[in-house]
């Protein structure tokens, strides 16, 4: 017994689970839902492309435009924290195949040779 209403402790902990499970499988619909849309290419994905490196990334799958919106200002300052320069943002619905794509014609070395020639 509750010592404040006098209602069996039964009925809290009853409750209790009633809304853990609630959460538990709004979790799992949610999940489902985007499995579903990435499946067709109906997720909404961030596609964030920079001129150097010369790159293309995809962030997602999020199940709609405005989630994508929200998360693309973390995938952006981080992306400038590491130096990404000529940064172009689309937020569209597709199936990418590859995550990070890099450009095969850029020379990644070229940042590490001009060092040397700095330091020689």
């Amino acid at each position: 017994m509750c010592s404040e209403c006098s209602k069996p402790l039964r009925d809290s902990a009853l409750k209790y689970h009633q809304q853990k499970f609630t959460l538990v499988f709004e979790t799992l619909m949610k999940e489902l839902w985007l499995r579903f849309l990435s499946f067709f290419g109906m997720a909404h994905w961030v596609e964030i492309t920079t001129n150097t490196p010369r790159c293309t990334y995809y962030f997602g799958p999020f199940t709609s435009r405005a989630n994508a919106e929200d998360a693309h200002f973390g995938y952006l300052e981080d992306l400038k924290e590491e130096g990404a320069q000529g940064i172009k943002v689309v937020i569209k619905q597709c199936k990418p195949t590859t995550l990070t794509i890099f450009d095969e014609g850029e020379d990644i070395s070229r940042p590490f040779r001009q060092m040397m020639s700095i330091s020689n």
